[in-house]
């Protein structure tokens, strides 16, 4: 009997192992992309939040403006400091020293500050092509008068009869682009016909047929 029960015994097949889930099935191993935002992991002054990778070189974001590759920053004057939103997700991989295993960090495609002014927010997101584009979004009620942008680091300023900003640094001169502005009308968000205008001040506000400002 005892032959016979370790005869059937080994005749079974062995029983079926599942493979364990993966803990995080959605990370893919993959090398960070050429243009991209990613979270200051140490690299850069504790100041800086995020790390954007355009064409133009590397943009440094801090809780109340940026500053680029030249040295050039730009500054939301009398903006509220808050954090921002970073989204357009994803993982990367690094490797690094053999014994630490690869390193996961998070990419994105577009940071948010909500709130820079009353009922305001700040949107920069990278272009397909390496950019970077700007935008305000405002509600019903925002004021546009509000928003006043400072330039940093620069050594002049200057506007042409056609309303073109350059914006002269160190590394050469640089029309400055204007922003998309939005406003929030019904259920959804048009676009402004804006453009920028630099006060004696030396403050660039906006001006143009704004629908809510005074």
């Amino acid at each position: 009997m005892l032959a016979l029960t370790l005869f059937l015994h080994l005749a079974l097949p062995a029983p079926r192992v599942e493979a364990p889930t993966p803990v995080i099935p959605a990370l893919r191993e993959q090398q960070p992309g050429k243009f991209r935002i990613e979270p200051n992991m140490g690299r850069y002054a504790e100041e800086v939040r995020y790390v954007m990778f355009t064409d133009g070189g590397v943009t440094l974001f801090t809780d109340d403006g940026m500053v680029d590759s030249a040295g050039v920053g730009i500054v939301l004057k009398n903006s509220a400091v808050g954090p921002f939103n970073a989204l357009g997700f994803r993982y990367a991989v690094r490797n690094t020293v053999a014994s630490d295993g690869p390193l996961y960090i998070p990419l994105y495609s577009k940071l948010v500050r909500r709130s820079v002014y009353p009922g305001i927010d700040a949107i920069y997101e990278l272009t397909p092509g390496g950019g970077m584009e700007v935008s305000f979004l405002l509600q019903p009620q925002a004021r546009l008068t509000d928003i006043a942008i400072a330039f940093q680091g620069v050594e002049k300023i200057e506007q042409s009869k056609r309303g073109e900003l350059s914006v002269k640094t160190i590394a050469g001169r640089v029309v400055q682009k204007c922003p998309r502005v939005m406003r929030l009308m019904g259920d959804r968000y048009v676009a402004l016909p804006v453009a920028l205008r630099l006060y004696s001040d030396g403050l660039v506000r906006f001006q143009g047929q704004t629908s809510g400002d005074d």
